[in-house]
Order: structure tokens, then sequence, then C-alpha cells
């Protein structure tokens, strides 16, 4: 949930929430772009963070394999990087392109839904 707070009152405005998946929620600290940023894991795992660049916060969901727990990673070939574990696999990732939206294609349809069912 994400919520905007006035800075003289105090009051609660802007709130905005999203389903994270039907499991429970790990949050696990990570650094994304030089900064902080969280990864929620659920059956869908979630990035948020905030891109240098533009000042914005991004909440961004993973394209990968269902992860269970993660930490920051950094070696000599991977300096920015995650260790997590899927499955009883241990996986090292990157995350490249922030900012930028992926998984995304857009198909024309012939009918609308009601007409397609």
């Amino acid at each position: 949930q994400r919520v905007a707070v006035d800075p003289t009152s105090g009051s609660l405005s802007d709130t905005r929430t999203r389903f994270l998946g039907g499991r429970p929620v790990k949050l696990f600290r990570v650094k994304v772009a030089g900064q902080t940023g969280i990864l929620a894991l659920s059956s869908r795992g979630w990035l948020a963070y905030v891109l240098p660049s533009t000042g914005r916060y991004y909440m961004t969901p993973l394209s990968y394999d269902q992860l269970e727990y993660a930490a920051n990673f950094a070696s000599e070939q991977c300096p920015e990087g995650m260790v997590a574990i899927a499955s009883n696999t241990l996986r090292i990732l990157t995350v490249d392109k922030l900012g930028e939206l992926f998984n995304q294609t857009a198909i024309p349809l012939r009918y609308t839904p009601r007409k397609f069912v």
C-alpha cells in the first residue's frame, strides 16, 4: 500500500494498493541503482525503488521464478546484484533497465472480450 502524507496536517491521501500474491509477503532490503530498495516476495516478486535520474517511485513485478529469500550480493563480475533462493537452488540476479517497461505486448483483438467468450 502506498499513501501520501501531508507534511503540515499529517493527513493521509492518495492511497494506492497492489495485490502482491496469494502467499504471505516477505520484505527484503536490497540495493538498486545505488539506493535502497525493497524486494517484496510472495507468489510473485515485486521490486520497489526510486530511480535516481527521475526521482520517481516505481513498483515493478519481477519476470522471474518464484523466490523465497533474497539478500544483497556484490562481486567483481556483479557489482550490484542479489542472491536469492528459488525452491532448492541458489540464484544470483541483477536488475537491468530500471524504469523501462518489460514483458509488455499490445495485441489487437478482433472482438471485445464479451464476444470472444
